[in-house]
């Protein structure tokens, strides 16, 4: 798959928007007795491998049995870094260094 290439103009506006998203669904959930918060990267470890951890969480929210297949069935198609999926990646680090953003950039 290529490289994809970030519209500068508007990646900080998009950051802010989906920040406020997040958000703003983690407040109207605190009045719910029953949440489960589970973000791709928790789910996902190195390699897009499934984290163990994610799964016994889910099976104990579920109250269910962790029975879950660790195994992927597809292969991903997508870079491995974010270096190697976007294509002005200096260009987004110099961007979002220094901003609240700058957390998302992980590697170099």
């Amino acid at each position: 798959m290529p490289a994809t290439e970030l519209n500068l103009r508007t990646l900080l506006p998009e950051l802010e928007e989906r920040e406020f998203e997040i958000g703003f669904m983690q407040k109207f959930l605190v009045g719910y007795p029953r949440v489960l918060n589970l973000t791709y990267e928790e789910a996902f470890g190195p390699n897009n491998n499934i984290n163990p951890e994610a799964l016994e969480k889910c099976a104990e929210f579920f109250h269910v049995e962790n029975g879950f297949q660790t195994a992927l069935a597809y292969r991903p198609t997508t870079p491995s870094t974010l270096r190697e999926a976007v294509s002005n990646y200096d260009d987004v680090v110099q961007l979002l260094s220094g901003t609240r953003f700058a957390r998302y950039l992980n590697e170099g």
